[in-house]
């Protein structure tokens, strides 16, 4: 009997484990993602509160190959809705793409998700957050 207890304990703390190593597997792109911060192409970064002080909110939902981005601003009477297919690069890098258009690269690492979008003084680096 006493043999048989031991025995469940070392396949309880065995399964236990093995859970744990599974759940803290790459949880890779799929997700809702929500702007938290940009920094332009001068130097300025503007922060969640900022942003939402100017009424600027922006969305990535993510579904297998389906990327559907929402941008909400307060001078707009409705929401700006595109959908992108998701191609994945490899790395933590992947295409968001309208037909043969990529539109950003992005690149996760946790959850964190940014991109640049234009060049120089006119570009923005996004991140966003996994929700």
């Amino acid at each position: 009997m006493k043999n048989m207890k031991r025995w469940f304990i070392a396949v309880f703390v065995l399964v236990g484990i093995m859970m744990f190593f599974v759940g803290c597997g790459k949880k890779g792109i799929e997700g809702e993602w929500v702007l938290v911060k940009e920094v332009t192409g001068t130097g300025e970064t503007l922060s969640k509160k900022d942003l939402e002080k100017l009424g600027v909110s922006e969305t990535y939902t993510i579904s297998g190959e389906n990327v559907h981005y929402v941008l909400e601003m307060s001078l707009n009477n409705k929401p700006i809705e595109i959908d992108f297919t998701l191609e994945d690069l490899g790395d933590g890098k992947y295409n968001f793409k309208a037909e043969d258009y990529t539109f950003a690269t992005v690149t996760v690492k946790g959850d964190k998700m940014t991109y640049t979008a234009g060049q120089g003084e006119t570009s923005s680096t996004m991140t966003f957050e996994r929700q």
